[in-house]
């Protein structure tokens, strides 16, 4: 059995009484720390949803540089009140960053810390891995293997190193042991392959590796972008990964996300970023959008994929959110259909273009496309996405989220 308590409910009792009723849900729980409860009373874990902070910094130029990861920090820290909090106060629902791979940083770190030469930059992918404290090495020789089967290997496992000091008592309970993984490919793998055959290997590990009872999340897989989040607040976000205040730690972009948890149960896996977009707001079409793919997966043939693509199903991955489910299917149309990010975001999120007199009668006749080969991802929604090549933002058709942005013609302070 599983047991939601609100927050105003832990207000009203004595300091004694929040300690028993604390102790008393971990013993009550039947589920491991980072899996949701099951369906119970009026509590689904189909409706999933949240409303969020999120803001994105792009160097136009492509030059990585301490300074955005600067004002990234003060743009995260300054969305705090956009993020909700548990019960004990010092637990956040989720809070993360993407940013492009510092990879002087890794090189140095990898070549001082386990004497392994990196590759020259994107001629690997890395990312960060949720595992379990008594499962790692088999999750870890599992991963290996199925690298293997599509011509990769794994060059590195590094420990991430965390402050676990600064997070709070519910965000402990829960945490996984985070280790940073470096995949190569084999000298065969032609260029244009490479990133697929790392999509590929994320989902199957996330299809095959984990168990009720083996924890194993992968954050993001790629050679352009890499993903720190957590179950954290902002503030402690940037002292919980020591590798985020690194000055040596340098990008070309980076997108921050403080989650509040409208209607959720908060967990590590769910903080964004995901892998793609950050979300504000919920998707209201959900359901149907989860129907149809399911539905196309029958019919479905990828050039690309090739027979690699019904080992990678479902597309839209079980115990993860409606934002979660939205990067999937971007993050499928990407290596799958070989289209690029920003037709893809204009497929899945339309605008109101019916009835805009001031669109181009070229831009109308692509959502009429559009509509016919996908239906819309309603919300009311903001997206922010990037794949380290692409970065904007979008509102879906609603217009309830308003953002702004600003461009200039340097990086301010």
């Amino acid at each position: 059995m599983s047991l939601v308590i609100s927050v105003n409910l832990l207000r009203n009792l004595p300091r004694w009484n929040r300690n028993f009723l604390k102790i008393n849900v971990r013993k009550c729980s039947t589920r491991q720390p980072w899996q949701w409860p099951k369906k119970e009373g009026l509590y689904d874990p189909r409706f999933e949803k949240e409303g969020c902070g999120v803001g994105m910094l792009v160097s136009i130029d492509g030059e990585p540089s301490s300074k955005i990861m600067i004002l990234g920090r003060r743009l995260s820290l300054s969305m705090t009140h956009r993020g909700g909090f548990s019960y004990d106060y010092a637990t956040g629902d989720g809070a993360g960053v993407l940013t492009g791979i510092p990879h002087h940083f890794y090189a140095h770190t990898l070549k001082q810390d386990y004497e392994i030469i990196l590759p020259p930059a994107k001629h690997y992918a890395t990312g960060l891995v949720f595992l379990d404290n008594n499962f790692f090495k088999d999750a870890e020789d599992k991963f290996s293997e199925l690298a293997e089967k599509l011509e990769l290997s794994v060059l590195a496992w590094r420990d991430v190193p965390v402050d676990n000091g600064v997070i709070g008592e519910l965000a402990r309970y829960g945490e996984p042991l985070i280790k940073q993984v470096f995949v190569v490919p084999k000298p065969n793998v032609p260029e244009c392959e490479r990133e697929s055959r790392y999509y590929i290997l994320r989902k199957r590990a996330t299809h095959t590796i984990p168990t009720p009872s083996r924890r194993f999340y992968i954050c993001s897989l790629s050679s352009r972008t890499i993903v720190y989040k957590g179950h954290l607040t902002a503030t402690q976000l940037w002292l919980y990964f020591t590798d985020l205040l690194h000055p040596n730690y340098l990008t070309n972009l980076i997108m921050v996300h403080n989650r509040f948890s409208t209607n959720t149960l908060p967990s590590w896996e769910l903080a964004h970023p995901y892998r793609i977009i950050s979300h504000n707001g919920e998707i209201n079409t959900l359901r149907g959008n989860i129907n149809w793919m399911k539905a196309r997966e029958a019919t479905m043939q990828s050039p690309i994929l090739r027979d690699e693509l019904k080992k990678i199903y479902p597309i839209i991955e079980e115990n993860t959110s409606d934002s979660g489910c939205l990067d999937g299917i971007i993050e499928f149309l990407m290596h799958a259909g070989n289209r690029q990010l920003p037709e893809i975001i204009m497929t899945l999120i339309p605008e109101a273009w019916h009835q805009d007199p001031t669109m181009s009668e070229e831009k109308k006749i692509f959502y009429k496309w559009a509509a016919c080969s996908m239906e819309p991802w309603d919300g009311p929604a903001l997206i922010a996405f990037t794949d380290g090549r692409y970065a904007g933002a979008v509102q879906d058709r609603n217009g309830l989220r308003p953002s702004r942005f600003y461009v200039t013609k340097k990086i301010t302070s």
